[in-house]
Formats: C-alpha cells, structure tokens, sequence
C-alpha cells in the first residue's frame, strides 16, 4: 500500500491510496516512478497513473462479469424458462379472472339492448369486446371510448372503417404488414373516391384508393413507435425462408419445426387435361388421388 499527496498551488492537499499499485502494469509502474522534476509535472503523471490505474481495474471487472454471464448463459435452459414463464402468466391471469369473477354467486344477465342502453355497466363486466371494424361503433354506447383499440391485419383495412373504428379510442394500437398484398378497392370506388379527393387539397396519406389504414397511418406519422413481431410460427422453415431473406432482411425468428420433411413443396404434373369449366375443387380432388395412388411426375424442390 502507498499513500501519497497531492497539493494543488500549495494551499489544498488531497491523499490518495493506491492499493494496487503492486499489481499496476510495468508500463504505469514506470511512469510513476519517472516523473518529472517540477511539481505541475509530477501531479499531472500522478493523476494519469491513477486514471490508469482505475480503468485497467474497470476493465478487469467487466471481462470477469461478461465471463460470469457467458458461462450462466451456456447452462441456462431456455426451454424450461419459456415454460415456466407461461405456466406462471397462466396462474396470474386465471387468478386475476377468480378475483373478478367468483366473488360474485350470481352473473348479470344482459340483453342485446343492454350495448346502448346500460353499456358503462355491460363493460364492466365483460372489458373485451371483440367487433370488426365496421360494427365497433355501433358496439358501443353513445360517445364512449375505449381505453385501447386493438386493430389487427391493418393492411387490410381501408381508411373509412379504420377511422371509424379509431373515432371510439383513447388509444389505438395498429397492427400489420406492409409487405403484405393490401385491401382490394373496385375500380368504380377508386374512380369515385379519387374524385372526391382531386376536389380538396389533402394529404396523398388520406387517398382512399391507394392507401389502406396501416399505410396512411405510417404515412402521416412517419415518428410514431414501431415494433417488429420478429417470432413466426406459421409456415414451414424453408417457405418462411424465402420470405425472410426476400422482403424481411432476415431480421425474422423462424420458430416453426421442418417435421422430418426435407420438401416443403411438390410438384406433380398430370398427363390428363381438365376443361377450362373445371372447379378448384376438381382439380384439387384430383391432386390429392394422383398424389395418394399413382402420380406420373413428381419432383421434388
């Protein structure tokens, strides 16, 4: 252990002790015992030494800390957190449904006149109300809002039913995908709202026919927060696959099993020819026959 001082215009003197000293690399060590003549010189080696002093010993700390890490993570057993995890959320939401529900012995009837005319009641008891975009207005009594309004496959909603829904929400959370095909719009509507639109001078975010209400909303507030639902768990690894690298830069996480099949795709090709009247039904009915029993062509991709 060494103690030194330090006086700073020979008025303050502040002590020091550096334990580590001993342990300090050679290059510090020898910049602590070179210093210079004059006292500004020395105080300033001084300080850098112990400035070094400080960050090596940082520095030991965090590798020690990301080794720690690395080797919890290498025994941690991801499966068994992600089950336990849901286990745990399923106990606090059936909980939280026993508390709200089974003090009462009996449930309240409600009717379907109930939704207008006692709704602050009705929603009380029941706070999720499921509608499609056109109906949750008319789901609600008069001048409500709901706290959130959860609008899912945005991308296939047009901008009227969307702002209908939206004119009943304090908040709003809007869900899709843009790299998805958007909401079909008849060329007569498109010709009529692109009329109406010409006539006032508005933002193209509010086009009726070239915008669903994912792309306006995404289009008039370019700041709003956005997340990625990284996770799939919808189609085989290898179809996924090809949509990640395509359109998602591989940014999602396939979760979805391969199910011994190495071939997510066949193709079979038939030697009969069908009618051009011939229903997908036939067709199909004849894929599934030719590809049970007798397939003259297949190959594999």
């Amino acid at each position: 252990m060494i103690k030194i001082k330090i006086k700073i215009k020979n008025k303050l003197t502040l002590p020091y002790t550096i334990k580590p000293l001993a342990n300090a690399s050679r290059p510090a060590a020898a910049e602590f015992k070179g210093a210079g003549n004059g006292l500004l010189d020395r105080e300033l080696r001084t300080i850098n030494l112990l400035q070094r002093l400080y960050y090596e010993r940082k520095m030991e700390e965090l590798r020690e800390q990301i080794h720690a890490l690395n080797v919890r993570l290498a025994n941690f057993r991801f499966d068994d957190a992600i089950t336990k995890y849901t286990e745990n959320s399923m106990k606090l939401f059936k909980a939280k449904l026993a508390d709200r529900y089974l003090r009462h012995q009996e449930r309240q009837l409600y009717t379907w006149e109930s939704l207008w005319k006692d709704f602050n009641t009705f929603i009380k008891e029941y706070p999720v109300i499921l509608s499609t975009t056109h109906s949750l207005r008319s789901c609600a009594g008069a001048n409500y809002l709901f706290d959130y309004v959860i609008m899912d496959e945005a991308s296939q909603v047009d901008i009227v039913t969307g702002a209908l829904a939206l004119s009943c929400a304090k908040n709003a959370v809007i869900v899709g995908d843009l790299k998805q095909l958007p909401n079909v719009v008849p060329e007569s509507t498109a010709a009529e709202t692109n009329l109406i639109f010409e006539n006032f001078s508005l933002d193209p975010a509010y086009r009726y026919a070239d915008n669903s209400m994912l792309s306006s909303i995404t289009k008039l507030y370019q700041d709003i927060p956005r997340t990625l639902l990284k996770e799939h768990y919808r189609c085989h690894p290898k179809i996924i696959g090809f949509c990640n690298q395509k359109f998602y830069s591989n940014e999602l996480i396939v979760l979805t099993d391969e199910e011994d099949r190495e071939q997510p795709l066949d193709i079979i090709m038939f030697t009969h020819s069908y009618p051009r009247v011939a229903t997908m039904n036939t067709v199909y009915t004849v894929y599934i026959q030719y590809s049970l029993y007798s397939p003259i062509c297949q190959h594999q991709f």
